[in-house]
């Protein structure tokens, strides 16, 4: 993963609650764990736009590889 695919899961990941991400984690690789815990660390200023870009990025590209929440 680039690291704007690290900076992007770091916002999601932080979007989602220490309960949200924690379950995430739980499926990464402790390498992978290591680099998003660091990207999170280091988010500052992240503004509500740049938040809900990055969610609407992953629900569309959600959409495109599963049926789920879909009517």
């Amino acid at each position: 993963m680039n690291d704007e695919g690290i900076q992007k899961s770091a916002v999601l990941l932080l979007s989602l609650g220490e309960d949200g991400a924690s379950e995430v984690f739980k499926h990464l690789a402790p390498r992978e764990v290591q680099k998003l815990g660091v990207a999170m660390s280091q988010l500052k200023n992240i503004t509500r736009d740049n938040v809900d870009k990055v969610l609407d990025e992953f629900r569309s590209r959600a959409e495109e590889k599963t049926t789920l929440g879909m009517d």
